[in-house]
């Protein structure tokens, strides 16, 4: 953001045109779209947007190994356990998660790319929700078995309500060069 901001063109002084302010967010190692606002104002409508629920996201995951069923829906509570690192788990009690999930096609070395669209946003949910029905994903150290390479998640695309109006707004996000390789 920093250096799009730069590139666009300073203002006076070599100032940046506009401030901004993230109004979500990923994991660390997650590749992908990322929305941001230009003012304070829009910043507060489209993170409230983001809290109710609003917005369709839609990911892309290498996982470890193709999930059964080839589609389906994750609907296990996430709990997060604070501490040195923050990670989640499935458990009853915990904060509703729905993940919906469809394979796209199956990789070699016995991998596979899945589409995750998220309904709520917890802390790793895509993470936590693959892992727990055996099909982590690829290069994920907390809850896979992979610990080498990046993480194969990337946030694909997004939906949300364009403010002020009655359309939407749309964008989509390709996944980075050799993101489906295995090797």
């Amino acid at each position: 953001l920093e250096e799009y901001r730069t590139r666009s063109g300073g203002g006076a002084g070599g100032e940046a045109p506009f401030p901004y302010t993230p109004v979500h967010r990923l994991d660390r190692e997650t590749s992908g779209l990322l929305v941001a606002a230009k003012n304070r104002p829009s910043a507060r409508l489209l993170s409230s947007i983001f809290s109710s629920g609003g917005v369709e996201k839609t990911y892309l995951a290498v996982t470890e190994k193709p999930p059964a069923p080839k589609r389906g829906e994750i609907r296990t509570p996430i709990r997060v356990r604070k501490g040195s690192s923050s990670r989640a788990e499935t458990q009853e009690g915990g904060k509703r998660a729905v993940t919906r999930y469809r394979t796209l096609k199956t990789l070699p070395g016995g991998r596979a790319l899945v589409e995750a669209a998220i309904e709520t946003g917890r802390t790793h949910q895509i993470r936590v929700h693959l892992a727990s029905i055996g099909s982590p994903i690829l290069g994920d150290s907390m809850y896979g078995s992979s610990r080498s390479g990046r993480l194969m998640l990337h946030a694909w695309k997004i939906r949300l309500p364009r403010p002020g109006s009655q359309g939407f707004i749309e964008a989509s996000a390709p996944p980075p060069p050799g993101f489906e390789s295995t090797s």
